[in-house]
């Protein structure tokens, strides 16, 4: 069995979705990259420009910064998924001061909060797979949260209305009693008739009174009505039609990339449909260069249906992006020639001659982003070839981060001199520096930044005092920057100073994520109970746990989602397990069953019974099969059902996942899961 073969597949998609960027190289803060953020667009998965194993990948959620940050990032899909918890956490925060303002939620309303506040808290667990799964899950999240904040809303409305009232109300007793002591003063008020005015007319003045103080809370603004032409429903059917093609044409990419991966499996038991499957992978890719017209008839069609108006242009021109992206990236052929190579390097190696000739003749940022997957393959075939590969990528930045990663540290620094942007000049210097050991680019980082200012000053000497481990560096920040300041003192170590320095941080979720990276890294118990925000609260004292073995703090944590994985990182199954009713996200269960099926396999798969998600059921399960492989039929089926909106893979992917886990438990099961994925491949919507 080659190493290949061995590969979980969740790693193999690099469990996070930092896709076609010029340098996302080691997550967000640690890449050497171009500054060319406004013209790259991310791609759905993160395979189709990091390598698969690069440590630093699953951090991207981790609190590093504020989103300022994101300004000179060099991954625009990591920008993309910090912006969506920079969303979603605000809409919290508005709930959090209409809670304030308003009162206490009703026992249900509560209930719903707390369960959509579980689905937020999956997103900051688990491993992105996809971009777009990502976003699809946290816009979710805040539609949910939404309904929250509007019966906030609303209830503070009726309390508005109910003042209104009171003081209406109020204000008509002083003028009803105004009106009788004139009446009882002035005893009768005639008329030129010499009667007595009639009391109707006193009480329809009362009436009018108050009518004008209440009239506000009556009144019923119109609804605004918006009116779409034919001709915008046609522009917009474009614009639908070009945003579809994209997606389409990045995910027939790792359609094929996919089976390719299957041939590599299946190469073990059956070389001969591992060729025709291979086969299959490479017609399916050299379907998805052939659309390329077609790309690029919807990249004009965009353009031309919104010609006139500024607001449409600039949305044709940003869907006109995504179309050229799809249309200039061909990421999955060097994916597929590494996987190949385990069975047959020289047809390997003849793939991958063949597409770096193919792109030789190419211009723009993308063909060099094709070239360093070159690269970085022929380091993995015949590594002979990767140097010449890489010198060949003409951006100095995308350039230095290809040579870094090869080992060719003298050459990357040559690279990195000649990026013209001074931060992302910086960043490439203190990343070869960090990597080589090479404390000069230190220097050179920090002399790169004279003459940059503001937030980007900020934050690059905050990457550049972690990378350092020069604490000095750190007071050179300018305060009105608290979160680049702490961030360089948390990962310096400092975390007391880090924890008075978060204290200047004004958003309190911002800060709340600050002291919760913080107290988890400090194991300090008595600074997570100071967290205000209950979530992150909860979620430092979790991580205290998990890191001290502290079993008394479990009582301190609110969360039943926190709580449950409090007790299963204490060994406490039994205790987490009585929890699992009150969960309404079922992901810390699959902890938990993992954990379960190892001594007692009946109570864990009575927890699978309890998940929402067949994603995470699939989980479960193929660690119960494992140790039960009467279940495997089961587990095949779950892995099958396992869709994950914006990921497409997932399914196959499952099933790849529960074939490698019996591979050597049960051949035929291994095999009979990887037929399933190689089905659930070939359904995967390329049209």
């Amino acid at each position: 069995m080659t190493r290949r073969i061995l590969i979980p597949s969740l790693i193999l998609l690099a469990i996070l979705a930092f896709a076609v960027s010029s340098a996302a190289a080691s997550s967000l803060t640690d890449n050497g990259a171009p500054s060319h953020e406004a013209i790259l667009v991310p791609g759905n998965y993160c395979i189709s420009c990091h390598q698969a194993d690069d440590p630093r990948l699953a951090s991207v959620t981790e609190w590093k910064g504020a989103i300022g940050r994101d300004v000179n990032s060099p991954c625009p899909a990591a920008t993309t998924i910090h912006e969506e918890l920079v969303y979603t956490e605000r809409l919290m925060l508005m709930i959090d001061r209409s809670q304030q303002s308003v009162g206490a939620l009703t026992e249900k309303s509560q209930a719903r909060l707390d369960g959509y506040t579980q689905r937020y808290s999956r997103i900051l667990d688990a491993p992105v797979t996809s971009l777009d799964a990502f976003v699809s899950e946290a816009q979710t999240t805040r539609y949910q949260l939404n309904k929250i904040y509007t019966a906030l809303n609303d209830l503070a409305d009726t309390t508005k209305k109910q003042t209104v009232l009171i003081y209406a109300v109020l204000v008509t007793l002083v003028v009803l009693g105004s009106l009788a002591w004139g009446l009882y003063n002035t005893r009768m008020v005639k008329s030129g008739s010499g009667k007595r005015k009639s009391g109707l007319t006193s009480v329809l003045i009362i009436l009018i009174v108050l009518g004008l103080f209440t009239l506000p809370i009556f009144r019923v603004p119109a609804a605004e009505v918006t009116v779409t032409t034919v001709e915008q429903q046609e522009a917009q059917a474009v614009l639908d039609t070009a945003d579809r093609a994209a997606t389409t044409s990045d995910r027939a990419q790792a359609r094929a990339w996919m089976l390719a991966r299957l041939a590599a499996k299946w190469n073990a038991t059956d070389p001969a449909q591992a060729q025709a499957i291979l086969d299959e992978s490479l017609a399916a890719l050299a379907q998805v260069d052939g659309n390329d017209t077609a790309l690029w008839g919807q990249s004009l069609a965009v353009q031309e249906a919104m010609i006139g108006v500024p607001i449409d242009m600039e949305k044709a021109d940003l869907v006109a992006v995504d179309v050229n992206a799809a249309r200039a990236r061909l990421w999955s052929l060097p994916l597929i020639a590494i996987e190949w190579n385990a069975v047959d390097p020289v047809r390997a190696a003849v793939l991958l001659q063949s597409e770096q000739d193919r792109i030789e003749s190419e211009t723009g940022i993308y063909r060099d982003l094709q070239m360093r997957g070159v690269a970085l393959a022929w380091n993995e075939i015949q590594p002979s070839n990767a140097v010449t590969a890489a010198r060949s990528i003409e951006d100095a930045s995308i350039r230095v981060w290809t040579l870094r990663e090869l080992g060719k540290f003298d050459l990357a620094a040559d690279a990195a001199r000649q990026v013209s942007d001074p931060v992302q000049r910086a960043r490439a210097l203190r990343e070869v520096a960090a990597a080589s050991g090479d404390k000069q680019l230190f220097d050179e980082a920090l002399s790169a930044l004279d003459g940059v200012s503001g937030e980007s000053l900020a934050y690059a000497l905050s990457d550049l005092a972690a990378a350092s481990g020069d604490a000095s560096l750190v007071g050179k920040i300018d305060a009105a920057y608290p979160e680049a300041k702490t961030a360089a003192l948390l990962y310096l170590g400092e975390f007391q100073s880090a924890w008075d320095a978060s204290l200047a941080i004004a958003d309190p979720y911002e800060q709340a994520r600050a002291q919760a990276a913080i107290a988890a890294a400090w194991e300090n118990a008595e600074a997570a109970t100071q967290i205000q925000a209950p979530l992150y609260r909860d979620l430092a004292l979790r991580d205290v746990i998990r890191k001290s073995g502290n079993a008394s703090l479990v009582d301190s944590i609110q969360s039943p989602y926190y709580r449950v994985q409090a007790l299963t990182a204490l060994g406490e199954y039994a205790a987490a397990a009585e929890l699992a009713g009150q969960l309404v996200n079922s992901y810390p269960l699959m902890e938990l069953a993992a954990a379960l099926a190892k001594t007692d396999p009946q109570s864990a798969l009575a927890l699978v019974d309890e998940m929402s998600s067949e994603a995470d059921k699939a989980g479960a399960l193929r660690a119960l099969a494992t140790k039960d492989p009467s279940l495997f039929e089961q587990a095949q089926g779950m892995a099958l059902a396992a869709r994950v909106q914006g990921d497409a893979l997932a399914p196959s992917v499952a099933l790849t996942n529960l074939a490698d886990a019996f591979w050597t438990i049960n051949l035929s099961d291994a095999e009979s899961a990887l037929r399933q994925a190689y089905e659930a491949v070939l359904r995967i919507a390329v049209k």
